[in-house]
C-alpha cells in the first residue's frame, strides 16, 4: 500500500469540506439538484512525476554528475521525447524532487520527497553555526538537518550526501568547540541569497 503525502491529504481534506459546506447551504436555500463536482482523488500527472523521481533516486543515489542541462539529456537517454524531457526536468525542479548543485563538481541530486533545498542551505549557511549538537560532527549535521526536515533522518542524510557530493561540506577544526565540525560552503551561483 503507498503512503499518500500529507499535502495530499490536506488538499483532499480541504476539497471535501468545502464540497461539504456548499451542499448544505444549497440544502437551505430549496436547491435539491446542485450539481457539485467530482473530486479528484489524486492527480495522475502528480503521481507520474512522482514515480519518475523515485526511480531517478533508485538509480542515481548519488545524484548524476553534469550540468543543468544534463538532467534533460538523462531523461531523452531513458526515452522520453525531448520536448517532453524538457517538461518533466522542469517540473521535477519546480516540485522539488531534483535540484541542481553547481560548483566544482556540478550534479543533480535528487530527493525521496519534495523539499526546498536552497532553504535548507540557507539555513546551514546561516543558523548551523549557532548550533551544537552532540555526538560526532556528521551526528551533529544530522540533528540539524533532521530537525529542519520534520524528523526526516532518511532524507536529512541524503541531503547531507548530495552536498558532500557536490563539495559544499568540509569536515575542519572548530576552535570554539575544541572538536572537528563539519563547515559548509556554498557557491554564489547558488543565488541563495538573491
Amino acid at each position: 500500500m503507498s503512503k499518500i503525502p500529507p499535502e495530499v491529504l490536506q488538499s483532499l481534506a480541504e476539497e471535501l469540506q468545502i464540497h461539504t459546506l456548499i451542499s448544505i447551504e444549497a440544502g437551505r436555500l430549496g436547491h435539491k439538484h446542485l450539481k457539485m463536482p467530482r473530486l479528484k482523488l489524486y492527480d495522475k500527472k502528480v503521481m507520474e512525476l512522482e514515480k519518475l523521481a523515485r526511480s531517478l533516486k533508485e538509480a542515481y543515489p548519488d545524484g548524476w554528475a553534469g550540468e543543468r542541462e544534463s538532467l534533460v539529456t538523462l531523461l531523452v537517454q531513458k526515452g522520453y521525447p525531448r520536448r517532453q524531457a524538457v517538461e518533466l526536468a522542469g517540473a521535477l525542479e519546480a516540485k522539488g524532487y531534483a535540484h541542481f548543485l553547481p560548483g566544482e563538481r556540478p550534479r543533480w541530486v535528487f530527493t525521496r520527497r519534495p523539499l526546498d533545498l536552497k532553504a535548507l542551505m540557507r539555513a546551514l549557511d546561516h543558523e548551523y553555526q549557532a548550533f551544537v549538537g552532540e555526538g560526532d560532527e556528521e551526528e551533529e549535521a544530522l540533528a540539524f538537518l533532521t530537525a529542519r526536515l520534520e524528523g526526516d533522518r532518511e532524507v536529512a542524510r541524503e541531503v547531507l550526501e548530495a552536498l558532500r557530493s557536490a563539495g559544499y561540506v568540509e569536515t575542519a577544526y572548530s576552535p570554539e568547540l575544541l572538536r572537528d565540525r563539519l563547515f559548509f560552503r556554498f557557491p554564489e551561483a547558488l543565488g541563495l541569497w538573491a
